[in-house]
């Protein structure tokens, strides 16, 4: 493609998108890749011979980027359906980027940061150990969580007597896989086996959630979808297990190493291989770590 079309093209998608949002419609564009229209618009700029900014790219690549998202949203449409009601389109963007050996700091993918909201990070060392997706939870963020706790306050209709809601439950995950991250160094100077025993908890539950819920099989007829009620309800059960295990360890209880590999087992078949539709297993496994005294027996044991 000529480098001019290549520029032109990103543009030309997005009003063509608009062209159907304005007819009613909800128009998903993915802009593959964004990486390749800013080399063009180097290009461009290099043969009009104007000042470049950092790496060669034009000083007004962060203004061309925010010009194409901020066309994305639902707007109200001039006119009626048949029926007479207000129509509403809208446009949603999804743009690729493919920085330079994973670098996070160029000048495409830090331009793109500081005007979308919502960032997926692929990670080539995941994807080397099989973990599919392979999403980095470290990297990828969204700031839109706030629009999506009403959504979910909808499906959370279970459990009332556990207090987590999907808020809740999304800020323990991020901070327990934070700490995670932070015990890292720790872990290959000391080995696990050394460290205090809220810590080796915080790990055993980091890779519970890395395992039995981020890990997806698209080839397995039960785990290529997972439907909303039985994701919150899986991480619902592994953060219970990780509260009342932090309790017992509070109170002198040390973790087992054994049984921790066969609660990971039962999750990881719950996860995997029990259909949406069958709720049973984890309304079990639920009940059975709210009893005290099968919970010792799940995870922690006496020193």
């Amino acid at each position: 493609m000529p480098v001019s079309a290549r520029e032109a093209s990103l543009f030309s998608g997005i009003t063509i998108a608009e062209y159907y949002r304005d007819m009613g419609y909800d128009v998903a564009v993915i802009a593959d890749s964004i990486s390749r229209w800013a080399e063009s618009l180097r290009e461009i700029s290099g043969l009009l011979e104007e000042m470049p900014a950092e790496e060669g790219y034009p000083a007004y690549l962060p203004s061309k980027l925010s010009s194409f998202y901020e066309r994305a949203g639902v707007v109200l449409t001039v006119g009626h359906d048949p029926n007479g009601k207000v129509r509403s389109g809208s446009i949603t963007v999804i743009g690729s980027i493919s920085p330079p050996a994973g670098d996070f700091s160029e000048p495409v993918t830090s331009a793109t940061k500081r005007v979308v909201q919502g960032i997926w990070a692929l990670d080539s060392k995941m994807a080397y150990l099989k973990h599919y997706p392979a999403i980095s939870w470290i990297n990828s963020y969204s700031n839109y969580p706030e629009y999506l706790a009403d959504w979910w306050e909808q499906i959370d209709k279970d459990w009332p007597d556990i207090k987590l809601d999907w808020f809740e439950c999304r800020k323990q995950v991020n901070e327990i896989l934070a700490k995670e991250n932070d015990l890292k160094y720790i872990t290959q100077l000391l080995g696990q086996k050394n460290l205090a025993e809220d810590q080796k908890l915080a790990l055993f539950t980091a890779n519970l959630i890395r395992n039995a819920f981020f890990i997806q099989n698209a080839f397995n007829e039960v785990d290529n979808f997972t439907s909303s009620k039985k994701m919150l309800g899986l991480i619902k059960v592994i953060l219970l297990l990780y509260n009342k295990s932090k309790s017992f360890i509070k109170q002198g209880f040390v973790m087992n190493d054994r049984k921790c590999e066969e609660v990971l087992n039962v999750i990881m078949k719950i996860s995997h291989f029990v259909p949406n539709e069958d709720f049973t297993p984890i309304e079990k496994l639920k009940d059975n770590i709210s009893n005290d005294s099968v919970n010792i027996v799940y995870m922690i044991q006496r020193k």
